[in-house]
């Protein structure tokens, strides 16, 4: 009589190595997509990138619009916290709360490729609307809310003349954009620095008394 054979199960990945392969597929398609921009990027140029088979990826994200959004996820856990009006000390002004804490996002959007990612947004959202409306509603719009709160405070204190507050927010983020743009885009010999671009605005707009225009 035959004893009965053992039927050897395969093991499924541990968490600590699922979660590793899916970082690696992030910080690859990361660096891909802001090398070639949305349309061009492929999954087969990623997945060599993380040292993966091509069919790996899927495993994990659907489309090229989930593995971008992935991207975008990833961005705000690692890069990016979200600045929140209820943080702000009631012995602290604005001005020095937002110079504390952007200056500090500002100075990392061009070492974590936020800058290629923001780029190809710029370059490629009409095309792509998904992709646009991930940015938008992911990253830009979470941080456009807090600003107009802090700006409705920094009013309220007398720290600032009354203005429109959602123009003072996009006017706060605007030396970014044109800095990540002339770096990347318009000049790629003398670039310029970003935060000292955003140090200068920021400074300008706290300090300078805002009329409205009839």
């Amino acid at each position: 009589m035959t004893e009965p054979q053992l039927v050897k199960r395969k093991r499924s990945p541990s968490l600590e190595k699922t979660q590793a392969t899916k970082e690696a597929i992030l910080q690859a398609a990361r660096i891909h997509f802001a090398e070639v921009g949305f349309a061009k990027a492929k999954v087969s140029d990623i997945a060599k990138k993380a040292n993966i088979a091509n069919g790996t990826i899927y495993s994990y994200f659907k489309t090229k619009e989930e593995l971008f959004e992935g991207v975008i996820e990833d961005i705000l856990q690692q890069d990016l916290r979200l600045i929140r009006a209820t943080d702000l000390q009631e012995n602290q002004t604005v001005y020095s709360f937002l110079l504390e804490h952007l200056d500090k996002i500002v100075g990392t959007v061009e070492k974590s490729g936020r800058d290629g990612i923001s780029r190809l947004v710029l370059k490629e959202g009409e095309n792509f609307p998904n992709i646009k409306e991930i940015y938008f509603r992911r990253i830009l719009s979470p941080y456009l809310v807090e600003f107009e709160k802090l700006i409705q405070i920094a009013i309220d204190r007398k720290e600032i003349a009354p203005v429109n507050t959602k123009e003072f927010s996009l006017l706060l983020i605007a030396p970014t954009w044109m800095g990540v743009l002339y770096n990347g885009m318009l000049q790629n010999i003398e670039t310029i620095n970003i935060n000292n671009l955003f140090r200068t605005n920021l400074y300008a707009l706290f300090h300078t008394n805002f009329h409205k225009l009839e």
